[in-house]
């Protein structure tokens, strides 16, 4: 299996729409985009969790991505934010409290086996 080879290119933003918070719910940039090689144009999408402070997108703005070299419709945005970027640090910080919780209880109930 060959590895995939990715080209930056700069692409021009078509939509940037940031939501704001609704209830539980994380505020986050929703944008799509297009970008042209060759001959070909193509477009894609990505939802980045940043927050509007930390990032701004806005419509005809130009926008470095990523695409596979054998495949140019499949591209990325480096650097853009991932739920699952956002999150690892609570979800880091819960995991190992409750293995803590799991190791103490064990050591003190292993006495009353």
């Amino acid at each position: 299996m060959s590895a995939q080879v990715w080209v930056a290119i700069d692409a021009t933003i078509y939509t940037a729409d940031y939501i704001e918070p609704n209830g539980t719910e994380r505020p986050f940039w929703h944008v799509t985009y297009s970008y042209r090689v060759s001959d070909e144009y193509y477009s894609g999408e990505f939802t980045d969790f940043a927050t509007d402070c930390e990032v701004e997108y806005h419509k005809e703005d130009s926008l470095r991505i990523e695409y596979i070299k054998a495949h140019p419709s499949k591209s990325r945005v480096p650097g853009s934010i991932s739920f699952w970027s956002k999150a690892r640090i609570p979800f880091a910080i819960g995991g190992t409290l409750g293995l803590i919780v799991i190791v103490v209880y064990i050591l003190t109930h292993k006495q009353l086996l």
